[in-house]
């Protein structure tokens, strides 16, 4: 599954046109790649060992909060395509 088809897949199954249905998105996106720890911020894979990038995750944020478009343009119905495309333009 591409990661697009994986963003479509996670606002079909759930993922709400709110903050938090954002960071479903981001999880279902880059959760093997990024993570937050508690006390240590966010981390990022670089292949071999988890390391502190916090330009490589707000990438990958920014990433995901323009792909909210490609949703829209996804969707069968048009008014969920309207409600998706609305959203994106806030994120």
């Amino acid at each position: 599954m591409s990661a697009i088809e994986a963003q479509v897949d996670a606002i079909m199954n759930g993922a709400e046109l709110t903050d938090a249905g954002n960071a479903e998105r981001f999880a279902a996106r880059y959760g093997d790649v990024a993570r937050y720890v508690p006390g240590w911020g966010w981390l990022a894979w670089t292949g071999s060992h988890w390391t502190r990038d916090e330009l490589k995750i707000r990438d990958l944020m920014l990433r995901t909060a323009r792909d909210i478009h490609k949703e829209a343009a996804a969707s069968v119905n048009h008014n969920q395509q309207r409600e998706i495309a609305k959203w994106a333009r806030q994120s």
